[in-house]
């Protein structure tokens, strides 16, 4: 079962515990922009992988739990036009998402010494 220690605190303080990080969700204007904004938020963000992509829409998981909201906004501001960004977004993983992280972890064998 799921360890009972994992489960105070409020629903943010959760997020920010087990949570890896934020989904950075792009529209371009066509496909053939995926790669550069892939390129662009691997340079400026660190570690990410690409957790969807569909025709003109690509979801970044980012894990980098210390990334600061407003240098996201301002980067992706600064470069959207070149990047053919027409719209996009930033949120924290989901409770789900959470959730399942806490599931998983803790049905991981124990190490023994």
């Amino acid at each position: 079962g799921i360890n009972a220690e994992y489960m105070g605190g409020t629903l943010q303080h959760l997020k920010e515990k087990f949570g890896e990080g934020y989904i950075l969700e792009f529209r371009v204007t066509d496909s053939e922009k995926k790669p550069g904004v892939t390129k662009f938020v691997s340079h400026e963000f660190g570690s990410s992988t690409v957790s969807e992509e569909q025709a003109t829409i690509l979801h970044i998981k980012v894990l980098d739990k210390g990334l600061k909201l407003s240098a996201v906004f301002e980067k992706v501001e600064d470069n959207k036009q070149e990047l053919g960004i027409v719209d996009y977004a930033v949120s924290q993983a989901t409770l789900e998402q959470v959730f399942l992280g806490i599931s998983k972890a803790s049905e991981e064998p124990a190490l023994s010494a």
